[in-house]
């Protein structure tokens, strides 16, 4: 039990501190629909750049993959350009890939095709994020190329890609220079996976910029 309420602590501690650092130290944030934090994987990024690939197989939570349609679930905090990537390989460059951008430097949403290029596929209305609310975004990509973006349950944008991507495999998070976002994912709060349990090992991801939070 006190060893419990110790890993508590530290989670919450680790929840504060990445919190107080995105938000700009407001005095409030608002959770949204999160309830509990602490029983999420939690990714900070300040930069551009995909570093830290997670694996399909590894997210219990917030994640499905059947019936030829990936379901991914994340919430997010920060002022803008959530970026979100999804990739046939744990890498950014030769790979396939989709990445998904919410809030972006105009302000809009984007769906975009990575092969030996980036493609714009889709471009959405405009979104502003407020910096002390935490916001959930859905993403649905089909094996037929049909790629849906929705924020706190309200659809975005729908991209359509004529020569989809049929093996993506690997997640990853980035935001642009100096714009800290935090990512909360594999939230026990989220509905189970259709993944193998026995598949869903580990409780922590050893990368300084990514702190997995163990589920208490």
């Amino acid at each position: 039990m006190k060893n419990n309420l110790l890993v508590s602590l530290s989670v919450w501690f680790l929840v504060s501190v990445a919190v107080n650092y995105v938000s700009g130290g407001g005095d409030f944030v608002n959770f949204g629909q999160l309830k509990n934090p602490s029983s999420c994987a939690v990714y900070t990024s300040s930069e551009y750049g995909y570093v830290n690939f997670i694996d399909f197989d590894t997210l219990k939570y917030g994640f499905s993959n059947s019936d030829g349609v990936i379901k991914f679930e994340t919430f997010v905090l920060g002022k803008r350009d959530v970026n979100i990537f999804f990739s046939t390989k744990p890498r950014m460059n030769n790979t396939q890939a989709y990445e998904v951008v919410v809030a972006g430097s105009s302000y809009n949403v984007i769906v975009k095709k990575k092969n030996n290029t980036h493609t714009d596929l889709q471009m959405g209305p405009r979104n502003e994020l407020a910096p002390n609310q935490l916001y959930k975004i859905n993403v649905e990509i089909t094996l037929e190329g049909k790629i849906t973006v929705f924020l706190d349950d309200k659809e975005l944008l729908t991209a359509t890609d004529s020569d989809p991507i049929k093996k993506l495999q690997y997640v990853s998070f980035a935001t642009w220079k100096e714009l800290p976002m935090l990512y909360f994912f594999n939230c026990s709060d989220s509905s189970p996976s259709s993944t193998d349990e026995s598949n869903n090992n580990n409780n922590y991801y050893d990368n300084h910029d990514l702190l997995y939070l163990s589920k208490l």
